[in-house]
């Protein structure tokens, strides 16, 4: 969980809990204003009864919706430590129905991507210079100087 915590940006934390409270706010004020439940308002429920069910069921659905944004903003910020369209990726994952989107993502998203030892930029996979600081070699995008053939199973 920790993990997962630290990869969400702040802001993101922060608009988790300011939504979940708003929620829960506005479940109590109408559990307040609609003291009725059931058919035709024929059950009768005291304020505080009504207010304590407007509550909870506000607390539940302000749980929910805070767990959906902190997992959207893990995409955004994951998606952008690795190189992809965060933005991008973000809406896919926020937009497309019952988890497909966050689905979607896990299963095609790509590995984390190297950092250049001298300047600290990412670089692709398959860079073999870095296109901050010209800086070459294995540390760059995994590429060297190697013999054609070399490391492969073909070489005989």
């Amino acid at each position: 969980m920790n993990k997962f915590m630290d990869v969400v940006p702040k802001g993101v934390k922060v608009a988790a809990v300011v939504w979940m409270c708003a929620i829960v706010v506005l479940g109590t004020v109408a559990g307040c204003m609609f003291p009725h439940w059931g058919d035709s308002g024929t059950w009768h429920m005291p304020w505080f009864g009504s207010m304590a069910v407007g509550a909870i069921g506000g607390l539940a659905m302000g749980l929910f919706m805070a767990a959906w944004l902190l997992c959207v903003g893990y995409v955004y910020a994951d998606a952008r430590r690795r190189g992809m369209r965060p933005v991008l990726w973000a809406l896919i994952a926020a937009l497309f129905p019952h988890l497909f989107g966050f689905l979607l993502y896990f299963a095609l998203r790509q590995p984390m991507s190297p950092r250049c030892p001298k300047c600290g930029q990412p670089v692709t996979l398959d860079q073999r210079f870095c296109s901050w600081c010209g800086a070459a070699g294995r540390g760059v995008g995994g590429g060297g100087a190697t013999a054609p053939g070399e490391g492969s199973v073909l070489a005989v």
